[in-house]
Parts: C-alpha cells; structure tokens; sequence
C-alpha cells in the first residue's frame, strides 16, 4: 500500500517539479519525498507512542509546596508520593541515556584527551542524576510512611 502510494506521488512530482529529463533532478526529488515521508511516518508513530504513556502528576514549585504543607490525608500524601517517584523515574532515565551518551565517547578516544573532557562532564552528570534519583526516592518513601501512619491513625481513632 504504501509502495503504491509512493509511486503515485513519485510520478506527481516528475510532472509537476522536473525541468527537464535529468536523472539527477528525479533522484533529488525521490529522495526528498522519501525523507519528507519517513519523517512524517516516525513522528506519528512518536506520538502515539507517546500518548500511551502513563501520566505523572505535575506541579509547580509553588503547588508543590501548598500540596505538602496541606496534606493531612493518605491520598494526599500518597499524590505528593506519586510526584516523587515520577521525578526519581525521570532521574533515572536521564541516568540512563547519560550513561549511553558516555559509552558512545569513550568509543572516541580523540574525545576524551581534552581537558575537561566531554567524558568528564558525562560521569559528572550521571552521578548527579543518580545523587537527584536517590533524593526524590527518598521523599517518596518518606511520603508513602506518612500516608501509613496517617491511615492507621485514622483506623484506630474510627474503632471505639
């Protein structure tokens, strides 16, 4: 189907963009149409695969601050626990692609003779990014508890 499609535009473009009958200019209008193409297809493949992905909470700085300051309730807490482990996932993803980034350099080794070298600069980064994954999953814990002792709190305060 889409070899059919391809060649009906193909002979479209030759009608409407060739000058004259130079291989050349036919080529350079196949390979732009295929480019053209290609990048249409893997962009709405990207975005439905990204509209499948599960959503985290997102808050501002401000939002985030009245949320913990207010929360007195095991959901609540549970929804800023929920804010922390999405960022403590980001953390680690961005980990993750540093980590790849690093591996792609030190196949470089021109890269890496320089000072500071962009290798330098990727294991700091992935150590930060560890350092921030480790934080946010500590809060999140720590949120999670509170939500736990909230919740028996309120299960031993309903039993008479």
């Amino acid at each position: 189907m889409i070899i059919g499609i391809f060649e009906k535009h193909t002979s479209l473009m030759r009608s409407l963009w060739l000058t004259g009958n130079n291989k050349y200019d036919e080529r350079r209008i196949i390979v732009k149409f295929t480019l053209a193409t290609g990048s249409i297809l893997i962009l709405s493949f990207v975005g439905q695969a990204q509209s499948g992905l599960p959503t985290r909470p997102t808050y501002s700085s401000s939002e985030l601050k009245q949320l913990i300051r207010n929360a007195h309730t095991p959901a609540e807490f549970n929804s800023v626990a929920d804010y922390f482990d999405g960022k403590q996932l980001e953390f680690l993803r961005k980990a993750k692609d540093e980590n790849a980034e690093l591996v792609r350099l030190l196949a470089l080794p021109h890269l890496c003779s320089k000072y500071p070298s962009p290798c330098d600069n990727a294991t700091g980064l992935i150590q930060y990014f560890d350092l921030k994954s480790e934080e946010f999953g500590r809060r999140a814990n720590s949120y999670r508890m509170q939500a736990k002792k909230v919740g028996e709190m309120t299960t031993v305060a309903a039993k008479p």
